[in-house]
């Protein structure tokens, strides 16, 4: 039975684990805007720089982890097509029910064809505490790249919230996407 079992429980070990890797992402994320929510002063175009690698860092596990679910569904079930396409269905629901879910699909794209995925920083420093923005003007985005098929990006939306945009995506890549 072991070796029978073996690799299955080791795929879904893996595949699970995909998720704690986004999960870490995330936090470093988190904890580096709490970093910067602190007062003081601190170098703009590192912090810039960092802000571009986390993003990117967690767009792609999020890009690695739906890939991998994909490719393990249409292996698994090459005998049964319907288990596939009821995955697809799953995705294009998600895609209609949560924005941002539908967004990031299309964003991440965006970061790996056209541009960084960070728009526009700004910190401001007050005595006991520090104001953070980070955002992207959807008519930028819009100009940059036509290609928003999933979320129906019209360059109309102004500017996107990216830090509330990236939490709600993280809860639904967890507790929606991940029951899936």
């Amino acid at each position: 039975n072991h070796e029978n079992h073996g690799p299955f429980f080791m795929e879904a070990s893996n595949r699970l684990k995909l998720f704690r890797i986004l999960d870490l992402n995330y936090n470093e994320w988190k904890d580096f805007i709490n970093l910067l929510r602190k007062p003081g002063q601190r170098n703009y175009d590192t912090d810039y720089l960092q802000l571009d690698r986390l993003m990117l860092n967690y767009l792609a596990t999020a890009y690695t982890l739906q890939m991998h679910f994909k490719v393990s569904f249409d292996r698994r079930f090459k005998k049964v097509p319907e288990k596939s396409k009821a995955y697809a269905g799953f995705i294009n629901e998600m895609c209609r029910n949560y924005w941002e879910f539908a967004f990031f699909l299309d964003f991440r794209d965006h970061v790996q064809h056209r541009g960084l995925g960070i728009g526009r920083f700004n910190r401001q420093v007050f005595e006991e505490f520090s104001k953070v923005t980070i955002v992207y003007d959807a008519a930028q985005l819009f100009t940059e790249d036509r290609n928003w098929q999933r979320c129906k990006l019209t360059g109309t939306e102004g500017e996107l919230d990216l830090v509330d945009l990236l939490n709600k995506f993280h809860q639904q890549m967890l507790l929606v996407y991940g029951s899936y």
